[in-house]
C-alpha cells in the first residue's frame, strides 16, 4: 500500500481551501504519495469517511469557493457525543490511519481546528496545519479566506449604499466577526461606512443615535453603519444559540438590534426617516477566490508537503510578504483582536466614522 497523508478542512468554509486541496493532491503526487481526503472535517475523521483524491479531483479548483471535501463546525474529537455521552475518539482515529497507512495528516482550520491538531500531533500523528478564517482572529497570521471576504463584505455594502442613498435611509449592514472586528473594520472603512461597529468597542447607543442624529439634522442623504455580528448586546435581546453539534454559539441579531433601537429612538423626531438592516451572512464566504487567497492556499498547501516529506512537522504554515514561516502548535494561542491604535483604527477616527471607545 502506497503511502498516504490524510487531509481534511474542519469549520467554517472560506475560499482558498480548493486551492491548499489542489496544491496537496498535486505536490504528493510528484512524491508518488496518495492524499486521503476526509469528508465534512473532523466529522468524516471521526466516522472513517473519505476518499483517495486524484489527479483529476483537483483539477483547476483553486479559484472556487467553498471546499469539495465538505466543511463542518462539529464537536471534538476527543469529546465526541455518542449516546449522551462525550466519548474520545482519538484511539478509533489512530486505529483508522493505521489501517490506511496514513502516517501524516493536514489540516485546514481556525484557533478551534488547530487546537485539535495540537491534540493529534501530541498522540504522535506527523500534523501541519493551514489557518483559514475569514475572522482573520488568529494572532501574527494572515488568514487564508479572509482578503476574498473583506472583498465579497465590500461588494455587498456598495450595493446598500447606493439604494441608501437613493431613499435617504440610514443602513446597517452586519458583518461576520464573532470575536474579533477585522472584517468590518476593513470593508466598512473601504467603503465609506459613517459607524463602524465592533466587538472591541464599547457600543454606546445614547452616542450613536446622537451621532444620527446629528446627520439627519445636518441634511447628510443617507447614513451607512457595519455592524460586527459578535458586538456586545444584551443578552435578553440577542442570545447566543448554543448548539451541542457546534463548537462555537451561533450569533444572531446585532444588525436588527441597532435597527429597532435607532428606529425607537428618532422616529419620532424624524417620522418619515426609514432605518433598514441588512445581513449578508454567507454571502461573504463564497464566490470567487481572489489572487491573494489562491496564492496563499496554493503556497501552504505545496509547502505542507514538502515539510512532510522532509519529516518536518508539528506547526502551522504561514504565507505573508513572501515568507514562509512555521509556527509551532502551541504558540497559536489567542485572538488578534483589533488593537485600540492600530493604523486602519487611527485612519477611520480621522475620517470622522464613530466607532466608540476601545473596551
Amino acid at each position: 500500500m502506497k503511502r498516504r497523508i490524510g487531509l481534511l478542512t474542519p469549520g467554517g468554509d472560506v475560499c482558498g481551501l480548493n486551492a491548499v486541496i489542489e496544491a496537496v493532491v498535486k505536490a504528493a503526487h510528484k512524491y508518488d504519495v496518495e492524499v486521503f481526503g476526509y469528508l465534512n472535517g473532523y466529522e468524516g475523521m471521526v466516522h472513517d469517511r473519505g476518499r483517495i483524491l486524484t489527479l483529476k479531483d483537483v483539477e483547476d479548483i483553486r479559484h472556487k469557493g467553498g471546499t469539495i471535501l465538505g466543511a463542518s463546525k462539529g464537536p471534538s474529537p476527543k469529546a465526541y457525543p455518542i449516546d449522551g455521552q462525550k466519548v474520545d475518539m482519538h484511539d478509533a482515529i489512530l486505529n483508522s490511519f493505521k489501517a490506511k497507512n496514513i502516517d501524516s495528516i493536514i489540516i485546514t482550520g481556525g484557533d478551534g481546528s488547530m487546537r485539535e491538531a495540537l491534540d493529534l500531533c501530541k498522540l504522535g500523528v506527523k500534523t501541519i496545519g493551514v489557518i483559514k478564517t475569514i475572522d482573520n482572529d488568529v494572532e501574527g497570521i494572515k488568514a487564508l479566506g479572509y482578503d476574498t471576504g473583506t472583498q465579497a463584505l465590500y461588494d455587498y455594502i456598495g450595493h446598500v449604499k447606493t439604494t441608501a442613498l437613493s431613499h435617504s435611509r440610514v443602513m446597517v449592514v452586519e458583518a461576520m466577526g464573532a470575536t474579533v472586528g477585522w472584517l468590518a473594520l476593513r470593508a466598512g472603512l473601504a467603503s465609506g461606512a459613517h459607524a463602524i461597529l465592533i466587538p472591541e468597542m464599547k457600543l454606546d447607543m445614547d452616542e450613536l443615535t446622537e451621532f444620527v442624529n446629528d446627520r439627519v439634522e445636518n441634511g447628510k442623504r443617507f447614513t451607512l453603519i457595519v455592524v460586527a455580528e459578535g458586538i456586545k448586546l444584551p443578552d435578553a435581546i440577542t442570545p447566543a444559540q448554543d448548539d451541542p453539534n457546534r463548537t462555537a454559539p451561533v450569533l444572531k441579531g446585532a444588525g436588527q438590534y441597532i435597527e429597532k433601537e435607532l428606529n425607537q429612538r428618532l422616529k419620532g423626531k424624524f417620522p418619515n426617516l426609514e432605518i433598514r438592516s441588512a445581513v449578508p451572512g454567507h454571502f461573504q464566504r463564497g464566490g470567487n477566490t481572489l489572487a491573494n487567497d489562491i496564492e496563499r492556499g496554493l503556497i501552504c498547501g505545496a509547502e505542507a508537503v514538502n515539510c512532510l516529506m522532509r519529516d518536518e512537522y508539528g506547526f502551522v504554515i504561514s504565507y505573508l510578504n513572501k515568507d514562509i514561516e512555521h509556527i509551532p502548535f502551541d504558540q497559536i494561542v489567542g485572538r488578534a483582536a483589533v488593537p485600540e491604535h492600530h493604523p486602519i483604527v487611527d485612519a477611520v477616527r480621522s475620517l470622522g466614522v464613530f466607532m466608540g471607545q476601545h473596551i
